[in-house]
């Protein structure tokens, strides 16, 4: 599982993100940022469900690649080109992949809408897990906000819990991003993942808030986390 979570606020977008990359037995090989900020389209995305071969920054070069081959040069056709690479990325996980479990890639993008002068956020996913069944694989939908939880539980009731409080994303005064967000991370921390396959805790590395507005892309490090390269994740250790 990866931390990601979007949300919208009247003068800025923002994606909070971890930044561990764990195995399949839940060990930490990597701690590394899940943001790629493209700043001539005033937008950044973070991105989940890439593997091994798009890991170490690679994702980064993959995605500015892509672009540039498809001749993107706008935002409208940045948002076109996004899902195409997006199933680009899924149908090269099949090459090593051997557990059995489908990693769909997401892509989550927050961006300054230079033609109605907005923060916008805009998502997709590869299958009908995230957005629900009515959703098709692969196209892009905008979205208002979307914040990691365990599988199968209100996602309402679960932030209630996390906060111990009713959290209205959209108000900037009921959620701080730069404060709040620690919290919710520090949540999703404990969120154990399945046995077997993609195992044991996966959230972790640092507590990273990417910040889109009309002043351009902010990325900052809220709070890194004792955890280290080669070992599981502890969500005990803070």
């Amino acid at each position: 599982m990866t931390a990601i979570n979007v949300l919208l606020q009247p003068t800025a977008a923002y994606l909070i993100t971890d930044s561990a990359t764990t195995d399949s037995n839940g060990v930490l090989i990597d701690i590394r940022s899940k943001v790629t900020v493209l700043s001539r389209f005033r937008a950044a995305i973070a991105w989940t469900g890439a593997g091994p071969i798009h890991a170490a920054g690679q994702a980064d070069r993959r995605i500015s690649e892509a672009l540039v081959s498809k001749g993107v040069s706008s935002q409208a056709e940045l948002l076109a080109a996004l899902p195409l690479i997006a199933a680009e990325m899924h149908a090269e996980n099949a090459a090593y992949i051997d557990t059995g479990h489908d990693t769909a890639v997401s892509v989550f993008v927050a961006l300054w809408s230079k033609k109605r002068r907005e923060p916008q956020l805009w998502a997709c996913h590869g299958d009908q897990s995230v957005f629900g069944p009515s959703y098709v694989p692969y196209s892009m939908v905008r979205l208002r906000q979307y914040v990691t939880c365990p599988p199968d539980v209100d996602p309402d009731g679960w932030c209630r819990a996390a906060f111990g409080r009713v959290v209205d994303f959209a108000d900037p005064k009921s959620f701080r991003p730069s404060v709040d967000g620690v919290a919710l991370l520090e949540a999703q921390r404990h969120i154990r993942e399945g046995i077997g396959v993609w195992g044991g805790y996966s959230v972790g590395g640092s507590a990273n808030l990417t910040t889109v507005s009309a002043k351009g892309i902010r990325e900052r490090v809220l709070k890194t986390w004792p955890d280290k390269v080669g070992e599981k994740i502890s969500p005990a250790v803070t």
